[in-house]
C-alpha cells in the first residue's frame, strides 16, 4: 500500500477535509482473514491543524464482501453504546483501489499502535505460547483504560499452538480486558476453571 494511493483515495473521498496529508503508511500484519495497516492524516478545519491515526482492517477471501459488512456493523454498535472499542469510519467495499474491502479505525496518536514485533511472534507456531502471550499480558497490565477484544470465526482456528496459546491467556488475563470468543463449535480450550472462578459466560 503506497502512500500516494493513499493520498489520491482520501482526497476522492473525503473532498471537505481541507489541505489533507497522509503520512507514515505502515503494513503492521498479514493475518488469516485481515490485513492490518496503519498511517497518520493530517488536515485543516477552522484554521485549526487536525492529527489522527488510522488503522485500517483489509479484508480477502471470498467471503470478504459478507464479514467486512459484519464487522464494520458490530464494531460501530458497540462503539455508539459505549463500549471501549476503536470508532469505525466507514465501510468501503465497491470503490477500494485495492480490490478487497476495508474499515478503516479512529486511533488517537498518543494511544500505542500494535507491536509489530509481538504480531510477528504470533505468525510462527514455532515460537513458545506462553513467551508471546507473556508479552502480550504484559502490554496488557500497562494499559491503563479497559477494552474488549473480539475473536470472530474462531472455529476456522485448527493450529493447536494457537489453542495453547489462548488458553495460557484465558488462564493469565488481566482486568483491563475482557475477551470475546465467537464460534460455531466448541473451543478446544480448557474453561472449568475459569468457570469456577466466575469469569467466563456463554
Amino acid at each position: 500500500m503506497r502512500q500516494q494511493e493513499l493520498q489520491t483515495y482520501f482526497e476522492r473521498t473525503f473532498p471537505g477535509k481541507q489541505d489533507a496529508r497522509v503520512s507514515r503508511p505502515e503494513r503492521i500484519s498479514l493475518g488469516w482473514e485481515t490485513e492490518i495497516f496503519s498511517f497518520d492524516v493530517g488536515y485543516s478545519r477552522a484554521g485549526e491543524t487536525i492529527h489522527k491515526g488510522i488503522i485500517m482492517r483489509m479484508y480477502p477471501g471470498n467471503d470478504a464482501y459478507e464479514k467486512s459488512a459484519k464487522e464494520f456493523v458490530t464494531m460501530k454498535h458497540l462503539h455508539e453504546v459505549g463500549y471501549p472499542v476503536p470508532q469505525v469510519h466507514h465501510l468501503e467495499r465497491e470503490n477500494s483501489p485495492w480490490g478487497k474491502p476495508f474499515v478503516p479505525h479512529h486511533l488517537p496518536l498518543s494511544d500505542k499502535k500494535l507491536n509489530a514485533e509481538l504480531v510477528g511472534k504470533l505468525t510462527f507456531v514455532s515460537v513458545p505460547p506462553d513467551s508471546v502471550m507473556g508479552t502480550l499480558i504484559n502490554d496488557i497490565t500497562a494499559e491503563s483504560q479497559s477494552f474488549i477484544l473480539v475473536l470472530d470465526d474462531y472455529h476456522l482456528i485448527t493450529t493447536p499452538a494457537i489453542h495453547q496459546a489462548m488458553a495460557y491467556l484465558c488462564e493469565h488475563n488481566q482486568p483491563q480486558m475482557q475477551l470475546v470468543i465467537i464460534s460455531r463449535a466448541d473451543r478446544p480450550i480448557s474453561i472449568s476453571r475459569l468457570l469456577v472462578r466466575g469469569q467466563f459466560g456463554r
